[in-house]
């Protein structure tokens, strides 16, 4: 199959003069981070805003559509939350966690760095980490999470987050919390 044409954002998305430190700000903690870097001479280009949280700091937000119509998609199977809470027994403690950032732990290959740029008033990025907003994001992430937990028996993954369970002693459950966390 031929290549895709690649998707040449023209302008960036229009943004409030008042966002745009938020949204530098937060592009520049990205890149500190290693999810971004800035570059030029990219073909592909997604526009891409960053908007406020009420909370403080900002969400990316990249119009991405062009890219999940050519990001290979690997379908992995999400758990059902009728599921999930049915398979809850035999416990004595729990502890949900939430992964914030938790797309971004998913490195992205050379080629896919090239397509996952996106364009911001001020420049181009190109993603070095897995971007939220494609459909491949959300399959990559599922699949990756019963590896990140190392395969504790007592997890039960849902989406971004995890329920760890166990069962024994309080001291038992809070070692099998810093195992799944490192």
């Amino acid at each position: 199959a031929p290549a895709p044409a690649p998707c040449r954002a023209r302008q960036p998305f229009p943004a409030p003069q008042a966002c745009k430190p938020v949204a530098k700000k937060e592009a520049s903690r990205l890149c500190a981070l290693g999810v971004l870097e800035k570059r030029s001479g990219l073909e592909w280009a997604c526009g891409a805003l960053a908007i406020p949280k009420k909370a403080g700091g900002a969400r990316a937000a990249a119009g991405s559509r062009k890219l999940s119509e050519v990001a290979a998609q690997r379908p992995f199977p999400a758990p059902e939350a009728k599921g999930l809470l049915a398979s809850l027994e035999g416990f004595t403690y729990a502890s949900a966690t939430g992964l914030s950032m938790g797309y971004y732990s998913i490195p992205l290959s050379e080629k896919a760095k090239e397509l996952a740029s996106l364009l911001l008033p001020w420049g181009k990025y190109r993603c070095k980490r897995m971007p939220m907003g494609i459909k491949a994001a959300t399959d990559a992430f599922q699949e990756a999470m019963p590896h990140a937990l190392g395969g504790l028996p007592l997890a039960r993954i849902y989406l971004d987050g995890a329920l760890l369970l166990a069962d024994g002693a309080f001291a038992g459950h809070c070692e099998k919390l810093r195992e799944a966390l490192s």
